[in-house]
């Protein structure tokens, strides 16, 4: 699947699989709206994180604070 195959389409720049972002496929919210914020964003991040990446990183800096 490529970004124009379907609205809201991105690829995760952690693990490359695809995934839908809400807001870009004309939802009110996003489904990432619902986690606890990741941080501030790192300058090289191209993109949003798929769920499953998401979550694995939050928790990661959760586990180091």
């Amino acid at each position: 699947m490529n970004r124009t195959e379907s609205p809201g389409a991105n690829l995760c720049p952690r693990c490359g699989k695809a995934f839908t972002c809400g807001m870009q496929a004309g939802a009110e919210r996003c489904w990432c709206a619902d986690l606890p914020p990741l941080g501030p964003p790192d300058p090289a991040q191209k993109g949003c994180y798929c769920p499953d990446c998401l979550k694995v990183l939050i928790a990661e800096r959760q586990a180091r604070a």
